[in-house]
Formats: C-alpha cells, structure tokens, sequence
C-alpha cells in the first residue's frame, strides 16, 4: 500500500486510515502529495498538526511509510539473478541516491509551505487594509455629522443674537423717542391719573395681527378681566399686542402703561407704545 501514495487524494486517504482524520481535508488543502509526506518531519509538521502526541505518532507513521517506500525501490531496482557480492556494492551505491532524492523532496515541501505561508500572510495584509480603510471611511462620516451639527447649533445661534440685537435696537430707539416727548398730563371723568410719562403713539396700520394659518383665527397669546393679548407684528418684529374691552377709558390704558414702563427687568416685558386713536385700545410689547 504504501508503494501506492502519489497523489493529495492518496494522502488524505491513507490519514483516514491510520487514524488521522483530523487534519486529513487540512493536507488535502495544502496540497501534500506523496512525495512531500515522505518528506516531513518535526519543523514541517509543527503547523500542520499542533497537538504533540498526534504529531509524534504521525511522525512515526511517516518513518515507517518512509522505509517500507525505500525497500519497495530497492527491490524494484535489484536484478533477477543477483551476484551476493554485487548486493553490497549496489545497496551502497543507492543509499546516496535516496538520499538525494529525500532532500530534494524536502526542499520542495519546505518551497511549497513557504509560498503557502507567504499567500496567507498577503491574504492577513489586505484584510488588515481593508478593515483599516473601513474605520477610516466610518471616522470620516462621524466627523461630518458633528461639524454639521455644530454648523447647525450656530446658525441659530447667530439667527437668535440677530432677533435679540434688533428688539434691543428698537428698545433703545423707543426709549430715544420717549425722552423727547414731553410729559403730559391727562385727566378723565371716569378716574383723574396724573400721568408723568408720555408714549409712543403706533398708528394701527404698522401693526399686523398674525393669522392662525389651520383656522384663520388670531393666535391668543393669553385672556384677562380687561381685555386678551394676541400675537402681531411691528415693523416686522413679532410682537405681543393688548387690546383692552371696551369699557376700559384711555386714561386707564396709559396709566397701566405707565406702571409698566417704570420697571425693568430681564422677566418683564418691554412696552414699545400705545395705540389709543381708536376702540379698542392698544398697549403693544415685546415678545419673547
């Protein structure tokens, strides 16, 4: 049988045989013939078959296969009528010749797993490549969603320093425009107010009362016993707009006015002006 091993198929066969199922598809796949079986030994087998025991008792396998091989051609190449005397210049002259051969097939199955060795390692190299292109494409993604969050944060951020920018603008021009009214003093039938501050007067035409866009109806901001406070916009600012019942007199209306005037706080509203030319009136103030 053992005169019989040329072929991967033989190999993996006759491992199956002694025992070895194992790592028999494992030398298939190495592509180990019969002549690269004969030539193994501890270094070769070490990556093949890691377990020590089997190793060695595979090693012993091959040894045996080894010298049944070398007697199997030695009688091949013995002659029919053979001279006793011949015999032992013949086995002495072959003996280098196997020798040879043995090292040649050693060399060749150390050329084979090395190329075999080399093939893996490229393999590992560009799996490594590829995995590092991947984090690499996944790092960029993640970096161009946070700048266009951050992008985003400050866009609004500017839009709402702008709002903010133009409502003090139109504080600082309201309270320039009260400094140079003059203070008046208004006296009703219903309640005699003295009233020390004079007020913007808007003109209804520059106030804008915003729409629901669903019901077409004002956006009521808030409700009293004197009146409701609905959205509208100033000069295209949005503004909180209190139209007062109509029972409420102008006197009444200027003297809240003048009470709201005369605080200042970051939580208080600013009072931009008054609207009195008609019913109902109005006290228009900052929004936010």
């Amino acid at each position: 049988m053992a005169s019989l091993i040329f072929s991967c198929e033989d190999v993996q066969e006759w491992m199956k045989k002694e025992g070895f199922q194992a790592f028999a598809d494992h030398f298939y796949a190495e592509q180990v013939d019969g002549e690269a079986l004969l030539c193994m030994n501890e270094e070769t087998l070490k990556t093949l078959v890691p377990p020590a025991g089997v190793r060695a008792k595979l090693l012993h396998k091959i040894k045996k296969l080894n010298d049944e091989s070398t007697e199997v051609r030695i009688t091949e190449a013995r002659p029919i009528h053979e001279d006793p005397k011949a015999e032992t210049v013949g086995e002495a002259s072959s003996a280098p010749s196997v020798e040879k051969k043995s090292w040649k097939r050693s060399d060749e199955a150390k050329r084979r797993q090395r190329l075999a060795r080399n093939k893996r390692k490229r393999l590992e190299i560009r799996q490594m490549k590829k995995n590092a292109h991947e984090e690499l494409v996944q790092e960029k993604k993640k970096r161009q969603k946070t700048e266009e969050k951050l992008s985003s944060a400050k866009k609004n951020q500017e839009k709402f320093y702008q709002m903010w920018r133009q409502t003090e603008r139109e504080k600082e021009r309201l309270l320039h425009l009260q400094m140079k009214n003059k203070t008046k003093s208004i006296s009703s039938s219903d309640s005699a107010v003295a009233v020390t501050k004079s007020f913007l007067e808007i003109p209804r035409e520059l106030i804008h009362v915003n729409m629901d866009s669903d019901s077409k109806n004002l956006i009521t901001l808030g409700e009293g016993k004197f009146g409701n406070v609905t959205l509208a916009y100033y000069r295209e600012m949005p503004v909180a707009v209190k139209q007062f019942n109509e029972g409420v007199s102008q006197a009444e209306v200027e003297h809240e006015a003048n009470i709201i005037s005369s605080f200042n706080h970051l939580n208080l509203p600013v009072l931009f002006g008054i609207s009195c030319q008609a019913k109902p009136f109005m006290l228009v103030l900052q929004f936010y």
